[in-house]
């Protein structure tokens, strides 16, 4: 029997790389699929392999043998049956943002695989540096360059003192940005990135 033939390059766009490539073993390519995971609703999982989203499941196993921060969430890579829109595995990750779940120690994941983690917040009355701060925190622990957009622009006569308030609290690295979403685009920032961008080169 062959090895199945995977069109790799209709994963770019998503961010596949090298990084994800080589967790997959030849001989394992005519028994599963890669796919991304774009959305997670309760125990189903939107999932896109390059044409498109559609729903996956856990396999029964993969249930079994994994919880919390280890279970699928948003960004992961992972692994389906080949002719079933099962999970599998969840491929070894790049990054994780994860929070501490309420109620409890164990560890939540929120997003995986990401270069860059916005953190909004607006320069109305509600402008609170120590949430934004708190973000930061959790960017630095996930190693993940945060961009902070200081909304609402156009509702304050100067905007510097915020910015200079939060930058004095950024990375070396990072940026913050104050924004009228009606008028400024972050066309830039949302833009597809290299792998050596994404590695830091």
């Amino acid at each position: 029997c062959g090895t199945m033939s995977i069109d790799f390059s209709r994963l770019l766009p998503l961010g596949w790389s090298n990084f994800f490539s080589t967790q997959i073993p030849l001989e394992a390519l005519d028994r599963v699929r890669p796919a991304r995971v774009v959305r997670v609703e309760r125990d189903r999982y939107g999932v896109d392999a390059g044409e498109g989203e559609f729903l996956a499941t856990l396999a029964g196993r993969f249930r079994h043998e994994h919880e919390g921060e280890a279970l699928p969430t948003v960004g992961d890579w992972v692994l389906l049956a080949t002719d079933d829109p099962v999970i599998v595995q969840c491929l070894e990750r790049r990054t994780l943002i994860a929070r501490r779940a309420a109620g409890g120690v164990a560890r939540q994941a929120v997003a995986a695989n990401i270069d860059l983690m916005m953190v909004v917040g607006g320069l109305d009355a509600e402008f609170n540096v120590h949430r934004i701060e708190r973000y930061l925190v959790m960017a630095a622990q996930a190693q993940v360059t945060p961009l902070v957009l200081l909304t609402k622009a156009d509702l304050v006569d100067d905007p510097a003192p915020a910015l200079e308030q939060v930058r004095s609290r950024l990375p070396a690295g990072a940026e913050v940005l104050a924004v009228n979403a009606l008028r400024d685009p972050l066309a830039e920032w949302l833009a597809p990135r290299s792998e050596e961008r994404r590695v830091g080169k």
